[in-house]
């Protein structure tokens, strides 16, 4: 079971939301509500060179994929599990760009 296109735009929107107000315990409680997907995207995110938080994304990525494989949430997301990682990318960084000049996701797309 993969990612929705809906469950992908409500989680680059959330990653926005993160960049500007990072928050390590609101990442690990959505983690918990989206079967892991937000767990793959900071593993993602703290790939990148421009997202930040880096240390912080990976170390919840771990926490999250353990408790995934110590049968809290197996049926959870494995590598990117459906998550085009190029359009999440672009609407992670086009969210954020939203967030700086003071638009929503959403408020775009009217």
């Amino acid at each position: 079971m993969g990612i929705t296109k809906q469950e992908a735009d409500s989680l680059a929107q959330f990653c926005a939301d993160q960049y500007y107000e990072f928050n390590a315990n609101t990442w690990l409680q959505r983690s918990i509500q989206d079967r892991n997907a937000s767990a793959v995207a900071a593993k993602y995110l703290a790939l990148t060179s421009w997202y930040g938080h880096e240390y912080q994304l990976e170390r919840i990525a771990a926490m999250s994929m353990a408790s995934c494989s110590n049968g809290t949430g197996s049926q959870g997301y494995t590598q990117s599990d459906g998550l085009d990682l190029a359009a999440f990318s672009a609407s992670v960084r086009y969210a954020i760009a939203l967030k700086r000049i003071g638009v929503g996701l959403g408020a775009s797309k009217r």
